[in-house]
């Protein structure tokens, strides 16, 4: 008799907390998405172990979102910034590959960084299957794009020492997560303080909203463009719309010039693009203060671009001459 009375209470309990799960999703209320320890190569510990970064996956078996998570110091009590970096498409899948990209970890999680722009920093590693950041309708995410969104806010969420301002979160990527970073802006308006695609694909004119146009800084090699035949008209009428509707875009196009290699242009430039544009924007919330960043930290962004580019130049002339010297 005993016995039949605590499973009437278990069964009571197991139907109201049935109940109240079912009616938290009904209002939208829905249990929150966590962020879960990853377990990780060895070689993968002693990488991060150098910067200071935590693994952590979404705990999705078929469509498993992966990232490196940084923490800042705290400064005082306030939150602070979260740069959110969506890598190219070979640093999909395992996050050790993330490491191909290593100057991204050298750079922001350094001391000097920190002490001049103290951020968290996530560099999210999509599943190896995602082929593509792209696609979804408008108002209707992919479940990629709402897995890579839910695993950042999840990341936001985690960080309690310090917390993130949740009004500075800036997104950029290069090339395929150039892409990624149109796709999640476009598709979730008004979370991202600031976005900043780098060697992207003209963004999906469709997908904008009018409401909030957002914040947007677009770098690209003139050869991107030529090499998948598309022009800048579709990146034109996007610029034209957001800045009408209250938002700020501005677009920086590389030139391939100085004879210096592709390689040179897309990769070293590409990485102090990201380095420069993400230490002039770590100082912004959502309003449009491009106007005082383009005055004053464009010159030194070409500077340091020319550096890159004759540095590049340099090294290769010295390679040749060492070359013809064996000979």
């Amino acid at each position: 008799m005993k016995g039949n009375g605590i499973q009437s209470v278990r069964t009571i309990v197991c139907l109201i907390f049935t109940f109240r799960v079912a009616f938290a999703a009904h209002h939208g209320k829905a249990v929150q998405p966590v962020l879960r320890p990853l377990a990780v190569s060895a070689e993968a510990v002693r990488q991060m172990a150098r910067y200071s970064l935590r693994a952590y996956h979404n705990g999705n078996a078929t469509n498993s979102v992966k990232g490196l998570l940084f923490t800042p110091k705290p400064v005082g009590s306030k939150p602070l910034p979260m740069v959110v970096y969506l890598p190219g498409n070979g640093e999909r899948g395992d996050v050790v590959r993330q490491f191909r990209q290593r100057a991204i970890f050298e750079r922001v999680t350094s001391p000097n960084f920190q002490k001049l722009f103290p951020c968290h920093l996530l560099a999210v590693s999509p599943p190896e299957g995602a082929t593509t950041l792209l696609g979804g309708l408008p108002g209707r995410p992919s479940r990629i794009q709402k897995d890579i969104y839910e695993f950042v806010m999840a990341a936001c969420r985690s960080q309690k020492r310090p917390k993130v301002d949740m009004d500075r979160i800036y997104l950029t990527g290069f090339s395929y997560g150039g892409n990624g970073v149109y796709a999640l802006a476009l598709h979730y308006p008004g979370v991202f303080a600031a976005s900043l695609p780098i060697a992207a694909l003209p963004p999906q004119f469709e997908y904008f909203s009018s409401d909030k146009p957002g914040n947007w800084w677009h770098f690209h090699n003139e050869g991107d463009y030529v090499r998948h035949g598309l022009d800048a008209r579709g990146l034109e009428r996007f610029r034209d719309a957001v800045n009408k509707a209250g938002g700020a875009v501005f677009a920086s196009v590389l030139m391939a010039a100085l004879g210096c290699a592709r390689s040179v242009c897309a990769a070293g430039v590409a990485s102090t693009l990201f380095l420069v544009v993400m230490c002039c924007v770590l100082s912004f919330n959502r309003t449009p203060y491009f106007e005082w960043m383009a005055s004053n930290c464009i010159p030194r962004l070409v500077w340091t671009i020319l550096a890159v580019i004759l540095s590049g130049v340099t090294a290769t002339r010295q390679t040749a001459r060492k070359e013809l010297a064996s000979q």
